[in-house]
């Protein structure tokens, strides 16, 4: 998002977008294969008319209620995402202090790689240049 739109989203609710979708996921995908594995088949109009899969009555309900509210907390990421398009704040350079060639400045020309993509944690790096990591096209 910050290389496509300069724009850095709100980390807030990025992370709860992504602590509700992960466990709402697990429970609806989770759910139905578990509902497959006891018999239940998928393309039944009303699989209630047998016998045996009227136990999954209430798992095919938490599941179902799991997928709405699932749908329904996609919208933090819609609201996030636009509104930052519109009023959220500009982002670094290199928001995630990486050095790989992606967020290297110069556009004009081609780098010139001087290392591999993750040369990090060096003892001298710190020192010198206040950061655990050097850019691929440092010098």
């Amino acid at each position: 998002f910050p290389k496509m739109f300069g724009k850095q989203l709100n980390e807030t609710l990025a992370k709860l977008h992504f602590g509700l979708t992960l466990p709402l996921l697990v429970i609806v995908f989770g759910g139905q294969l578990l509902a497959g594995y006891s018999g239940q088949q998928r393309r039944l109009y009303d699989p209630y008319e047998y016998d045996y899969i009227k136990p999954l009555l209430a798992l095919n309900r938490i599941t179902s209620h799991a997928a709405f509210t699932l749908g329904a907390v996609q919208l933090i990421f819609v609201w996030n995402f636009f509104f930052t398009l519109w009023k959220g704040p500009r982002a670094v350079a290199n928001p995630w202090q990486v050095g790989t060639l992606d967020w290297t400045d110069d556009r004009q020309s081609i780098p010139q790689v001087l290392r591999g993509p993750h040369a990090l944690s060096h003892p001298d790096t710190h020192a010198q240049r206040g950061r655990d990591w050097i850019g691929q096209a440092e010098k």
